[in-house]
């Protein structure tokens, strides 16, 4: 008891930490409608024995505070009656790319999921939107957001996908005693995420949530982070951006999900498929990734965060249509082995080409592909290969052919040829 007494007295103390010395501009106006992004996966997928070693790491681990080969009594799986506790848990800061400890209380308790809110969600000292109240998140908002996970997106993730690896926080690095439960259930922590947005209230991105398996290594638990930004003009079908948060919901479980499959795999695919989990389980598009990549088609497949911060929408976009195209041109078994194949990036693409017996090699596939982006329907011989059934694409042509940059690796170039002044045919190529 003593052991676990100190050991809860340090996460106190520690979690309590302020946040890193960051300089922070003071403003008297904010920007009310932020584009959502992802957090760094670099530095969110690193072992958590790595982290500690570069000195990544706020709080004490395991074995600190500790005798070697002790072993902790696991506890009891929280339930509804135990809404109100309160635990600390392990988040990030997207800026220094460190870890620390904050308190969390839980809010809801449901049967694949329970949903932690953090005791502070403020913005630093100053900020307007902490008098405007834009990161309160609301009891009614938190069951109606547990509930679309646990009948919605867990249950059709799974069928689809796999079902995640096993966590019962016994092998915790921070505390097995505190971390301890065996009922299976995704811990979604619900915070005001520390990126550029945080600090700057007119940044014009701000991070929607991550899948951090470096947090899921120190607390033994599966676990995913969700902002807590405006969730009233992000939430539900009327919202001003339906479903975003629900999609943010799919699109990280995606990711959990996949780390246990694939560790080791690209980008492209990765957060091609999370797009796709958000679509599979009823949430539609993802428009703001799929209308940047129509107006900067120059964009590369392959190659993630290559160019400018807010040009990754474009990566985004280019890698869930791109897993959609898959989709309708292969089936849903195609996906499914693609999630499962060992092989990463273009390579594993090849792989399940071959083994579903297609003629078609990935440069093939790219090139028909681009020509679907393009066309999308408007060629009138070949309407399957060169088509989207679910989409209806806009692609800004004019823009992309009067751009001067060029396309990088797997991006397309457009040139206009005109072949006869005198008819006046233009021909767009890539």
């Amino acid at each position: 008891m003593k052991k676990v007494l100190s050991i809860l007295s340090t996460i106190m103390l520690l979690g309590s930490m302020v946040a890193p010395s960051l300089a922070i501009a003071k403003s008297a106006s904010y920007n009310p409608d932020p584009i959502a992004q992802e957090a760094d996966s670099s530095f969110l997928s690193q072992p958590a024995l790595e982290a500690i070693q570069n000195g990544k790491v706020e709080f004490s681990v395991k074995g600190e505070n500790s005798s070697e080969g002790e072993q902790s009594e696991a506890s009891k799986s929280v339930t509804s009656g135990d809404v109100g506790l309160v635990k600390p848990w392990v988040v990030s800061n997207n800026l220094t790319g460190k870890y620390s400890l904050k308190n969390f209380t839980l809010k809801g308790v449901g049967k694949y999921g329970e949903i932690w809110v953090a005791n502070n969600l403020k913005f630093p000292a100053g900020d307007p939107r902490n008098d405007a109240g834009v990161a309160n998140v609301t009891d009614a908002q938190v069951n109606y957001l547990l509930n679309e996970f646990d009948t919605k997106m867990y249950e059709q993730e799974v069928a689809f996908f796999g079902a995640p690896a096993e966590r019962t926080g016994e092998n915790s690095l921070v505390d097995p005693e505190l971390y301890a439960d065996g009922s299976g259930r995704v811990v979604i922590l619900v915070d005001n995420i520390l990126d550029e947005n945080y600090y700057n209230p007119n940044y014009p991105s701000y991070i929607a949530g991550y899948f951090s398996s470096t947090i899921s290594d120190f607390t033994d638990r599966n676990v995913m982070t969700i902002d807590s930004l405006d969730w009233t003009n992000r939430t539900g079908p009327n919202a001003k951006r339906p479903f975003m948060y629900e999609g943010t919901f799919a699109h990280e479980f995606q990711h959990l999900l996949h780390h246990d499959s694939d560790s080791a795999e690209e980008n492209f695919i990765n957060e091609g498929l999370s797009d796709f989990a958000q679509f599979l389980v009823g949430y539609g598009h993802a428009d703001s990734h799929i209308n940047f990549i129509m107006e900067n088609l120059k964009n590369s497949l392959t190659l993630w965060e290559d160019q400018s911060d807010l040009q990754i929408l474009g990566d985004y976009g280019i890698a869930y249509l791109f897993q959609l195209y898959l989709y309708e041109q292969f089936g849903q078994s195609f996906i499914q082995s693609e999630f499962k194949n060992q092989l990463q990036g273009i390579d594993s693409i090849n792989a399940v080409l071959k083994e579903v017996g297609s003629d078609r090699d990935f440069n093939a596939v790219y090139q028909d592909f681009i020509l679907a982006v393009l066309l999308d329907g408007k060629y009138q011989g070949d309407s399957k290969t060169y088509n989207f059934e679910s989409i209806n694409l806009t692609p800004n042509i004019e823009a992309a052919v009067g751009s001067e940059t060029f396309a990088p690796a797997w991006g397309t170039d457009l040139k206009v040829i005109t072949p006869d002044k005198k008819m006046g045919i233009k021909q767009i190529i890539s």
